[in-house]
């Protein structure tokens, strides 16, 4: 023959490879894994989304989690485990530079405000003749109207 494909789970299709490839006269091995039961329909791939976002392999472990979970489970936790606290860090890292920024936003906004309001020209009785009774009341009047 000139290719071998071996559709064995892992890893028994590694170790048949490598014991059994040279042995066969072929030039050509490969382990395919499941690949043939989703090309003969036996098996159905993932939405398009979870193969997108590389998670197959999940979605496998939800359709067939007796099968799957002892499989890979150990393997999965001990993979969590170190990369969890490295995830956590990362976004906890990308919120506290987040929260940086808005808060240096904020105070610019502030400053910009708080220096408005001092440019303001602020109402005394040197600008607002509060003598003439009558004249401040026809004059808030007039505003308000």
């Amino acid at each position: 023959p000139d290719a071998v494909f071996v559709a064995l789970p892992s890893p028994r299709k590694e170790l048949f490879v490598d014991q059994y490839a040279a042995k066969t006269g072929c030039r050509f091995a490969m382990g395919v894994g499941g690949a043939f039961d989703v090309l003969a329909g036996n098996v159905r791939r993932a939405p398009v989304i979870w193969q997108r976002c590389g998670l197959e392999f999940l979605w496998r472990i939800f359709c067939q989690p007796r099968y799957m979970i002892p499989r890979y489970g150990p393997g999965l936790w001990a993979f969590a485990r170190l990369v969890a606290p490295r995830i956590v860090r990362f976004q906890l890292r990308r919120f506290w530079c987040a929260l940086q920024k808005v808060a240096t936003i904020s105070l610019i906004f502030m400053m910009l405000t708080t220096a408005a309001d001092l440019q303001a020209q602020p109402t005394t009785t040197a600008t607002f003749d509060l003598e003439n009774r009558q004249a401040a009341i026809s004059w808030i009047e007039a505003e308000i109207a």
